[in-house]
C-alpha cells in the first residue's frame, strides 16, 4: 500500500515561506515566527513539518522515508548542524490558552536519525495527560488525537544569555515597562525553574536591574531585549510574552505569544475640585 499523501510535496517548508504563516498548517508558534521573519525580526532560520505531515507520523509511530528525505535537505538548509525541535501546536499561543511548557521541545539535536526521533516526540506529546487537562475548557473539542500538531525545527542558537521579556507587568498590568529575565547560557534552566535568573525593568529605553544573581546581562542588553520586546508588541498590536537569547554578541528571536489574563492598569483620576 502507498504510504504517498497528497501534501507530501508541501511536507517540509521553510520558515520564510508564506505558507508558514498559515496556523492551521504550521501551528501557532511557527506562524507567528514565520510572520516575524516577514517583518524582519532576528528569527533563527527554520523548517515546518506542517500537520499533515505530523499526522501521518503520529499514525505511522514513525517518520516515513519521503519525508525522512526531505528533512534531511531541511537540515542541510539550516547549516548541518545542532538544531532545536519544537512542538507547534495549531491550538497554541492563541489570547486565551498560552499551552506555554506543555507542548514537547528537544534542543541540541545533531543527526536526521535524533531529528527524527524528535520530530516523533514532538508529534505523539500532543496526547500527553498534561495537554488534555490544559485544554480542558480553554479550547474546543479537539477529538481523541487532541489539537492538531505541527514541528519547527530551527538552527540551534548557541546563547551566552537567554531569556524572557514581558511588554506588560502580569501582576499589575503596567504596559508601560517591559520586565526582562535573564540567565546564562540557555533559556531553558529559567524555563524549566532549575535557577534564578537576574530581573530588569526597562522604561523610555532604560533599564533598571532589581536582581543580578546571574550576570547574564548588562544594561545596555538589557534595554536591546526591551525594546525589541516594544517592537514586537507594536508590529502584533497586544502584549507579548517573548523568548530571546544572545549569542556572539547577537540578539534572537525566539517566541512570541499573547500574554493571558493580563489584568487591567488601574485608573486614577483627579478629583474635579477639592484636593
Amino acid at each position: 500500500m502507498s504510504l504517498q499523501h497528497p501534501t507530501v510535496a508541501r511536507a517540509v517548508f521553510g520558515l520564510a515561506d508564506d505558507t508558514a504563516r498559515d496556523a492551521g498548517l504550521a501551528g501557532h508558534k511557527a506562524a507567528n515566527l514565520a510572520r516575524l521573519t516577514a517583518l524582519g525580526f532576528p528569527v533563527p532560520p527554520g523548517a515546518v513539518v506542517p500537520t499533515g505531515a505530523v499526522d501521518r507520523i503520529r499514525a505511522l509511530g514513525a517518520v516515513p522515508e519521503d519525508l525522512g528525505g526531505r528533512l534531511a535537505l531541511a537540515l542541510e538548509d539550516l547549516g548541518g548542524g545542532p538544531v532545536a525541535v519544537r512542538s507547534s501546536g495549531a491550538a497554541e499561543d492563541l489570547p486565551g490558552a498560552s499551552f506555554a511548557g506543555q507542548y514537547e521541545t528537544v534542543l541540541g539535536v545533531d543527526g536526521l536519525d535524533a531529528v527524527g526521533e524528535a520530530v516523533l516526540r514532538c508529534a505523539t506529546s500532543v496526547r500527553s495527560e498534561r495537554v488534555a487537562a490544559y485544554a480542558a475548557g480553554r479550547v474546543g473539542d479537539t477529538g481523541p488525537a487532541g489539537p492538531r500538531m505541527a514541528v519547527l525545527i530551527q538552527a540551534m542558537v548557541q546563547a551566552e544569555a537567554a531569556g524572557v521579556a514581558f511588554t506588560a507587568d502580569p501582576v499589575t498590568g503596567d504596559r508601560d515597562e517591559v520586565l526582562v529575565s535573564a540567565v546564562r547560557g540557555l533559556g531553558e534552566r529559567l524555563v524549566g525553574g532549575e535557577t534564578t535568573p537576574d530581573e530588569w525593568r526597562v522604561r523610555d529605553g532604560a533599564a533598571r536591574r532589581l536582581a543580578g544573581p546571574e550576570g547574564a546581562i548588562d544594561a545596555q542588553d538589557a534595554a536591546r531585549v526591551g525594546a525589541l520586546a516594544a517592537a514586537v508588541e507594536a508590529a502584533l498590536g497586544q502584549p507579548q510574552d517573548l523568548e530571546w537569547a544572545i549569542a556572539a554578541g547577537q540578539l534572537f528571536l525566539l517566541q512570541a505569544r499573547p500574554i493571558t489574563a493580563l489584568p487591567r492598569p488601574p485608573e486614577l483620576a483627579l478629583p474635579a475640585q477639592g484636593f
